[in-house]
């Protein structure tokens, strides 16, 4: 189903009204720029654009594809944040014409997205479970190693005892690891 034109102009009006605008497009040099890019690569293989295993991608219509106006339309899906849409949309395009660069970009921007709320979601997750512990790693000296006695260690050895005067909270411990000179 197409959004009507009206709709179109209804939600660019209500973008810029607002002072909405997607981080990743703030300036039209660097849209220009990453369009370039990826438009200079179309002639290698396939495509770049890696597709996530849970996502589920609908079958293109047998009627003919309007590029054009799937571009469009995904575009519209991609500023209003219904990224599997807009995903869906960009796919069927380059379906049709592989090296499409705006389909490509757009297809490059919502990997990249899609990679960084995976990083901020596992690092969240790592933070909450150390509950509030920090992790730290020094490099040892030859000397230290050997006054702390583990220059013969071939892999990590708790040191823990070597601190009497360091109260590690419970779970927590120094660890030697040999083989990169390094206390954690």
């Amino acid at each position: 189903m197409r959004i009507k034109i009206m709709t179109l102009v209804g939600l660019t009006i209500g973008a810029i009204s607002t002072g909405l605008a997607v981080a990743e497009e703030s300036s039209v040099a660097g849209v220009m720029a990453d369009l370039k890019e990826v438009a200079g690569s179309a002639s290698v293989g396939a495509p770049a654009v890696a597709v996530p295993a849970a996502v589920v991608v609908e079958p293109v219509a047998a009627e003919p594809l309007d590029v054009e106006a799937a571009i469009e339309e995904s575009r519209e899906y991609y500023v209003a944040a219904d990224y599997l849409r807009a995903r869906q949309g960009f796919e069927s395009v380059l379906a049709k014409e592989h090296g499409n660069p705006v389909a490509r970009y757009y297809l490059k921007k919502m990997n990249e997205r899609q990679q960084r709320k995976a990083e901020q979601t596992a690092m969240d997750a790592v933070e909450s479970s150390w509950n509030g512990m920090v992790f730290r790693d020094y490099s040892l000296s030859a000397d230290a190693v050997k006054t702390m006695g583990v220059s013969e260690a071939d892999e990590a050895v708790d040191v823990s005892p070597e601190f009497p005067e360091v109260d590690f909270p419970e779970g927590a411990y120094a660890t030697y690891r040999p083989s990169l000179s390094r206390l954690f």
